[in-house]
């Protein structure tokens, strides 16, 4: 199988390239990764915090309390997860 690039796969070669036909070195694979984990991190945390501020204590903690239920609820509607078994039968 080819690069996206239309060049052949090289003998011994991971089929996995950009579109150069060249993987970017480990150190900046690394980095991005790290990049995006930190990034995605600070901005859902800060957006969380923020939001639960403005919604004041008594509602917050309610939405708090309520994070489980509505995880099994959205995993099961949005990806067709099924319900586990509340006795724990197979």
């Amino acid at each position: 199988m080819g690069c996206a690039s239309g060049r052949s796969r090289e003998p011994g070669r991971d089929d996995r390239c950009c579109a150069h036909g060249t993987r970017p070195p480990l150190r900046a694979r690394c980095r991005g990764l790290l990049y995006i984990a930190a990034a995605s991190q600070f901005l859902g945390f800060v957006v969380w915090y923020r939001g639960m501020a403005l919604m004041g204590i008594a509602r917050a903690s309610q939405l708090q309390l309520m994070q489980p239920l509505l995880t099994l609820v959205w995993t099961v509607l949005l990806l067709g997860e099924p319900l586990p078994d509340p006795a724990g039968r197979p």
